[in-house]
């Protein structure tokens, strides 16, 4: 007799749980997948609108902020008093300081130079000057940059300036004790003469009908006035300020050189400086004011009067580089009305390039935050909870 062998058949109720567990990890699997393409294309749209913010950012900060200067610049359309007048235009700069090789990474310089070179376009072809003065400091490391180090600079210098595109006539040099010493350490008188050769200092020269002097406090010299008529205007051009507080020296190039206006740099800020020559200088008080909108035009712009009697003005002009510690910039312009004794005076304020760069780290720091958060969660974590697929 055959014994058949029988197989035991699991129950039906089996087959069903277990037909629905395979049912709940494969509609699991979908959703996750789903989830995590979803989740996905969601990251994508979001980090490319990222990428293109990022775009918008570099386009501002490297050209955009530098076109839209002009529209915020004081209006150079001048009246004259009398219409046939012609005014004599000056652009002054102040305090550039170009980096040098020992003490700043190539980036900085390369980035350093750029600003200028940028900023110093815009200007030029906005005032359209007759002369370009230079205030001194034109090196940040001139005073101990050897021979080939400073001729490196030279061509810096001519670079960024567009010297080559200016006549000898149009510019004005004269040094800073960046560039030849005198703050840190004494005046070299070979650095000095280096300095006055290649850029051709002149310490008296007429431009326009308008005298420029050159004073150098540094070393306490300026030029004989014999011989050169004091009734007309003259205007007397210093590194260092003459008048910001009472001295000798700034008393003495009054009485000698009876300046109509002073300008100079240094300080890196622009300050306005009246002084009464009247008055005994040991005991005079020089009154120093910020520069503020003013009262007739409501703009960055000044109308300074030459020809008042007993009153001296000097005026300092802030510097042209982000590199000096300062939040603010600016190349300083004069449109100068020989006639009448009036100086326009004004400030073309510069872009910030430090808030500049601080945009840039605060966005590669954000990407790269997002980045870290994107690739070091596993979506197989966050996707596994069912509550947070129906929540997206």
């Amino acid at each position: 007799m055959m014994k058949i062998l029988s197989t035991r058949i699991p129950p039906l109720r089996k087959i069903t749980k277990l037909g629905k567990n395979y049912l709940k990890i494969g509609f699991k699997y979908v959703d996750n997948n789903m989830c995590s393409s979803i989740l996905r294309s969601a990251f994508q749209q979001k980090f490319k609108i990222f990428l293109y913010f990022g775009l918008f950012l570099f386009v501002y900060c490297e050209w955009l902020s530098y076109a839209l200067c002009p529209r915020y610049w004081p209006s150079l359309s001048f009246t004259s008093l009398t219409p046939s007048q012609k005014f004599f235009k000056v652009l002054v700069v102040a305090d550039p300081q170009i980096l040098g090789d020992r003490n700043e990474k190539p980036f900085s310089r390369w980035d350093n130079d750029r600003y200028l070179s940028k900023t110093f376009s815009k200007a030029l072809s906005y005032t359209s000057p007759d002369l370009v003065v230079f205030l001194g400091d034109i090196m940040d490391e001139g005073h101990i940059a050897h021979d080939e180090h400073f001729n490196k600079y030279l061509a810096r210098v001519r670079q960024i300036f567009q010297l080559d595109k200016l006549a000898p006539h149009q510019v004005l040099f004269l040094p800073g004790d960046n560039d030849v010493g005198g703050e840190e350490d004494e005046v070299s008188l070979n650095k000095l003469n280096r300095f006055n050769n290649h850029f051709n200092v002149s310490y008296f020269s007429v431009h326009g009908g308008i005298q420029f002097v050159t004073v150098n406090k540094l070393t306490r010299t300026y030029p004989s006035m014999a011989g050169h008529p004091n009734n007309t205007m003259r205007i007397v051009i210093s590194h260092l300020p003459l008048l910001n507080r009472a001295s000798d020296f700034g008393y003495e190039i009054i009485s000698q050189l009876h300046p109509s206006l002073v300008i100079s740099a240094h300080e890196h800020t622009s300050t306005h400086i009246v002084w009464n020559t009247q008055e005994d200088p040991s005991h005079s008080r020089s009154r120093v004011e910020e520069y503020a909108y003013n009262e007739y035009t409501g703009q960055s712009l000044w109308r300074l009067s030459t020809n008042q009697k007993g009153v001296v003005q000097e005026v300092t002009v802030p510097t042209c580089s982000y590199r000096m510690g300062v939040p603010r910039m600016a190349y300083g312009f004069m449109y100068i009305d020989k006639e009448h004794s009036l100086i326009n005076y004004g400030l073309l304020w510069l872009p910030s390039r430090l808030f500049h760069l601080f945009l840039y780290i605060a966005y590669l720091v954000t990407a790269a935050f997002i980045l870290l958060v994107k690739y070091k969660t596993s979506p197989s974590d966050i996707l596994n909870v069912r509550k947070y697929y129906h929540n997206v």
